[in-house]
């Protein structure tokens, strides 16, 4: 035992160590006596293990660190201290362990740190005092600790943090002061710090914020949850950030140019806040920004210049659950990289022709939740580019998708045909969109009948009006794959209603009326074979349809339909009262 380098007694019940019960191991490296019970140790407990580098007693019942506990250490280079129940810090807790690099006491209930306890520490580069119920700090807590790197102080009670306090830290990187009580940083806490590169602030009472100008090497600072106001460029940092939060604040104004040193920033979090309206140049600055978040303010007018010319980069914005009534159609024009739209929960009840038409980039755009009454899929959206439009929760009563023409001298991907002696001028377009999410508005399947999209393969409907659901009404979806259509007051389902469908997987129709499905309505289902003579997709029969799943449930069926049932998995059927779930 004499040779042993490393002990390790961590997770068992110890609740007492004899102060001599190391006396014997000189050459002990390591020593783990973490997660156990222990509540107090006598100062004499390390004195025979002069080689020690690292301690953990994390995670026990100890209620102070007696004085001379770590005396003659100077080996000791770690100490863990977490989650325990130390009240205070005295000075002479860490007195003759000069050479400690890294103390972590959080999680513990310190009240009290005494001036001067981390004096003799010269070496000390990490500290974690997070997570306790400290109110103030001593001005010259860490006077002598020039070599910090990380100092760790969220989660507690601070109020303020007084000039000053980290003057001395010439080599700190990293500031943590989150999830605290402070109402602000005054100038001359942050401003010697020219090493730093992220500094925690979130979640505090701040209003007003001095120093961040100063901070050459910064690339991180989260601002979010707290009493900020206004936002203008001193307020941030005048370097190379990536990101920047001040989302849940009280932000009603963005100064113009407040952004104009941003030019490096890539995402920015302004959700949560009181925001009305954005002017013209409030977004001056931002040319590399790719994520822009604006949901959850109170956004009732944008200038059509707020985002044109300044954000050219951008790929990602949320505007949801605001109070947009209307959008210039101009709004979006420069946004050549845009990904995706998301203008859901918000009052929308129109869109001008031409307002996504141009964004040959966008894919996605989400505009359900608002107040839409009819939608010119043709004239609003760019027909090759987008592939997913949420449109669902508005009260739509026309959805209408024309057929689009392109011209080929125009630089479009198209070409010119021949036929019957001349050159087409013009071709059609191949619209792209893939998902169309309709539910719950006051669509007639009549609408339905009259939209040609040749790629779709998901289409929701529930909550609609289709009692004249015949075999047009799906007609013009033959690449159909997802189907759902529940609580649409169905009532019949003709034999040959999915006849031009014959990728459908999933069809769910449930909460409808049906009383019957017909014996062959999955039977001899078209597939196509290519291109005939005519230039239409020739279709020939075939019994092997690709469905898996049909939802059937809270309708009014008295049988399961065992026939029209082939291939189908999963079955979801109720019969009266009962409901049952087959596979088949």
């Amino acid at each position: 035992m004499s040779n042993l380098r490393t002990l390790s007694i961590h997770l068992n019940s110890i609740e007492f160590v004899d102060e001599d019960a190391l006396s014997s191991l000189l050459l002990l490296e390591s020593i783990d006596l973490s997660h156990n019970k222990i509540i107090r140790l006598a100062s004499r407990t390390f004195q025979r293990t002069p080689n020690v580098k690292s301690i953990d007693l994390s995670n026990n019942h100890l209620h102070s660190v007696s004085d001379g506990l770590f005396a003659n250490l100077r080996e000791l280079r770690e100490l863990l201290l977490s989650g325990n129940n130390i009240l205070e810090l005295t000075m002479n807790a860490f007195i003759g362990s000069p050479n400690i690099q890294v103390i972590y006491m959080q999680q513990n209930s310190l009240r009290f740190i005494e001036s001067g306890v981390f004096n003799t520490l010269r070496n000390l580069s990490e500290i974690r005092l997070s997570e306790n119920f400290l109110r103030i700090l001593p001005q010259d807590i860490f006077r002598y600790n020039a070599r910090l790197t990380s100092i760790s102080l969220d989660g507690n009670l601070l109020t303020k943090v007084v000039p000053g306090t980290f003057n001395s830290c010439k080599d700190l990187r990293e500031l943590r002061l989150q999830n605290n009580q402070i109402t602000t940083i005054p100038s001359g806490v942050l401003e010697r710090l020219g090493l730093l590169e992220e500094v925690h602030l979130e979640n505090n009472r701040l209003s007003l914020i001095q120093g961040l100008g100063s901070l050459a090497s910064l690339r991180y600072v989260s601002l979010s949850r707290n009493h900020i106001e206004r936002v203008m460029a001193e307020l941030l940092p005048s370097v190379d950030l990536n990101s920047l939060s001040l989302g849940n604040n009280f932000i009603h104004v963005i100064e113009d140019g407040a952004f104009s040193n941003q030019t490096t920033l890539s995402v920015l979090f302004l959700a949560n806040n009181k925001l009305t309206h954005l002017g013209a140049k409030v977004f001056y600055g931002l040319r590399n920004l790719a994520r822009l978040h604006l949901q959850k303010n109170n956004i009732s007018w944008i200038h059509e210049e707020a985002l044109n010319g300044h954000t050219k980069a951008v790929q990602y914005i949320d505007l949801s659950y605001n109070a947009l009534r209307t959008l210039h159609k101009n709004l979006f024009r420069t946004l050549e990289h845009i990904g995706e739209i998301n203008l859901s929960h918000n009052e929308i009840m129109s869109v001008e022709e031409g307002t996504f038409t141009h964004l040959q980039s966008l894919r996605i755009i989400d505009l359900s939740y608002n107040r839409l009454v009819s939608l010119d899929y043709t004239a609003q959206f760019h027909a090759v580019g987008l592939e997913i439009l949420k449109i669902c929760c508005n009260t739509l009563q026309q959805f209408r998708v024309r057929p689009s023409k392109i011209n080929p001298s125009r630089g479009s991907q198209a070409s010119s045909t021949t036929s019957s002696g001349g050159s087409a001028k013009q071709q059609q377009h191949v619209i792209g969109l893939q998902e169309l999410d309709l539910r719950k508005n006051q669509l007639g399947a009549s609408t339905l009948k009259h939209v040609e999209l040749p790629k779709l393969r998901v289409l929701q409907v529930c909550g609609n009006n289709l009692t004249e659901f015949d075999e047009a009404t799906l007609a013009g979806f033959p690449a159909l794959n997802y189907f759902t259509a529940e609580g649409c007051q169905i009532s019949s389902l003709p034999s040959d209603v999915f006849r031009q469908n014959p990728h459908l997987a999933v069809i769910r129709l449930s909460e409808n009326a049906l009383t019957w499905i017909p014996d062959t309505i999955f039977h001899n289902s078209p597939k196509s074979n290519g291109v005939g003579a005519s230039g239409g997709k020739e279709i020939s029969n075939s019994n092997n349809f690709n469905l898996r799943e049909l939802h059937l449930r809270q309708n009014r069926l008295r049988n399961i339909p065992y026939r029209a049932l082939v291939n189908v998995t999963n079955l979801e059927v109720q019969i009266g009262r009962a409901s049952c779930r087959e596979r088949v």
